[in-house]
């Protein structure tokens, strides 16, 4: 079982162009891969995910601060190699523990420190403290039921349309605005080994 869980996000500089999400992909795979064979990192079923990536984010997971560092020393010397520039203000750490909160050494990327964060939005999903994440869920609320209130003119009211209808157009346009994002990624607590 994980009591600690380091997550460092970094987002990498945009430089345009037909083939850059190619030549991104390309490049990127090698240090996903790369690693994901250091076996530091979280462990899913079994299963290393010390980096995540998609599109331009990284995420590094692991359970401690110096198998996190090692992955982002990894990184770092990936960059160079490659000359890919990691940008360390646009990187955040977030960590997760059970207990008492413990002092955290700050991680470092091509020798910047990366500034500690509570809370971060990743993917459209909310992590960090349960206050953050219950503001993140009351916002998309009251969105859906701006999005449900727009049907009206539509004639879509409680009592003037039939009630499957009214389900059928709030389950296809207001509830795919709370639940794209839960639909994208989705880790049960069970499943972390």
């Amino acid at each position: 079982m994980i009591t600690n869980l380091v997550i460092c996000w970094t987002q990498l500089k945009k430089q345009g162009g037909i083939l850059s999400p190619y030549l991104f992909n390309f490049f990127i795979n090698e240090l996903l891969t790369e690693c994901t064979e250091l076996n530091p990192g979280a462990s899913i079923n079994g299963t290393y995910l010390s980096v995540i990536g998609y599109c331009d984010d990284l995420v590094i997971q692991a359970p401690s601060f110096s198998h996190c560092q090692t992955i982002i020393d990894k990184c770092s010397k990936y960059a160079q190699r490659w000359k890919i520039d990691f940008n360390p203000l646009k990187s955040a750490a977030l960590v997760f523990q059970k207990g008492k909160a413990i002092m955290m050494r700050n991680f470092t990327l091509n020798g910047y420190e990366i500034p500690k964060t509570e809370n971060v939005e990743y993917l459209g999903l909310p992590m960090g403290n349960s206050e953050f994440v219950w503001n993140f869920v009351e916002e998309k609320w009251k969105k859906i039921e701006k999005s449900f209130f727009s049907l009206y003119g539509l004639d879509c009211k409680p009592k003037a349309a039939p009630p499957g209808l009214v389900g059928f157009l709030y389950k296809q346009f207001c509830q795919s605005i709370f639940r794209y994002h839960l639909d994208l990624v989705f880790v049960g607590e069970t499943k972390l080994v």
